[in-house]
C-alpha cells in the first residue's frame, strides 16, 4: 500500500514537473512572442500610415490631371465657340448681301415696269420707303 501511495505521490510529482515545466519553456518563449506580436503591431500601423499617405497623394494627382484635362476641354470649347461665332457671322453677312442683292434686282425690275403700270409703282414705292426705315 506503501508503494502504491509513493508511485501516485511520484506521478503527481512527475505530471507538476511537467506542468511547470510547460509552463516555463511558454513563459520563456512567451516574451519573444509577445514582442514578436508587438513589432508586427507597429509595422501594420506603418503600412497602414503609409497606406493613407499614398491614397492622399493618388488622390492630389488624379484631382490634378483632371483639373488640367478640364482647362484643356474649357480652351477647345471656348475656341469651338469662337469659330461658331465667326461661321455664323460670315453666313448672316453672305444672306445679308444675297437679300440686298435681290431686294435692288426686284426694285430695278419693278421700275422699269412699273413705269406702265400704276399698281406696280404704288408696291415699288411702299417696298422702297420700307426698304429705307
Amino acid at each position: 500500500e506503501q508503494l502504491l501511495l509513493q508511485a501516485r505521490l511520484d506521478g503527481a510529482w512527475d505530471a507538476a514537473e511537467l506542468h511547470a515545466w510547460l509552463i516555463s519553456t511558454v513563459a520563456d518563449r512567451g516574451w519573444r512572442q509577445l514582442l514578436e506580436i508587438d513589432r508586427m503591431y507597429r509595422d501594420l500601423w506603418h503600412m497602414a500610415a503609409a497606406a493613407v499617405e499614398m491614397e492622399h497623394r493618388l488622390n492630389a494627382q488624379v484631382r490634378q490631371i483632371v483639373l488640367q484635362e478640364l482647362s484643356e476641354l474649357d480652351a477647345e470649347l471656348a475656341f469651338a465657340r469662337q469659330r461658331l461665332k465667326g461661321y455664323n457671322k460670315a453666313m448672316v453677312d453672305a444672306v445679308q448681301r444675297e437679300y440686298e442683292t435681290l431686294r435692288h434686282q426686284i426694285m430695278e425690275q419693278l421700275k422699269t415696269m412699273g413705269a406702265t403700270n400704276f399698281v406696280l409703282q404704288a408696291k415699288a414705292k411702299a417696298m422702297q420707303e420700307e426698304a429705307l426705315r
